[in-house]
């Protein structure tokens, strides 16, 4: 069956479309779909049901479980600024690994009643189970690399 336009956001003379990636702000497709791009890049963007429009908010025009195709041209992509690496932020001895002490600060700064979801946040960050969350294993904003420390 196939499918119909449902946006027209990237239709000739609506402009650009500027967002950030890799932090929940766009469908969980382009978060992991547009990683890694160049600047040019044109190309379709397929994006499967469990990374598209969440069932809860698909409507008339986006039916329940559709697959997404986009069309899409990629004009432009700029280096997140140094706030936009919350590893950094919340690493306040600078070891290149986050305690469960420097977690706990930096959900309490945000909101207190955030603290609640230390537990469920470590196991799920903690991939390794030896009671810290490295660059690698965090999976929030976090620059393009892991940054140099020397023990």
């Amino acid at each position: 069956m196939k499918g119909k336009q449902f946006d027209t956001l990237f239709a000739p003379g609506k402009g650009a479309f500027e967002t950030k990636i890799g932090v929940g702000m766009v469908i969980r497709g382009w978060d992991k779909g547009l990683i890694g791009l160049c600047q040019g890049a044109k190309f379709t963007l397929v994006v499967p049901p469990a990374l598209g429009i969440p069932d809860v908010l698909a409507g008339n025009d986006t039916p329940i479980g559709a697959t997404l195709n986009f069309d899409m041209e990629l004009l432009s992509v700029k280096k997140p600024p140094i706030e936009d690496d919350v590893f950094v932020g919340i690493d306040a001895d600078g070891d290149g690994r986050l305690s469960h002490q420097e977690l706990l600060a930096d959900l309490q700064k945000r909101n207190a009643s955030l603290t609640e979801l230390l537990p469920g946040l470590l196991k799920r960050e903690d991939k390794d189970g030896d009671g810290y969350v490295t660059w690698e294993e965090f999976s929030g904003p976090k620059g393009l690399r892991p940054y140099k420390v020397e023990l």
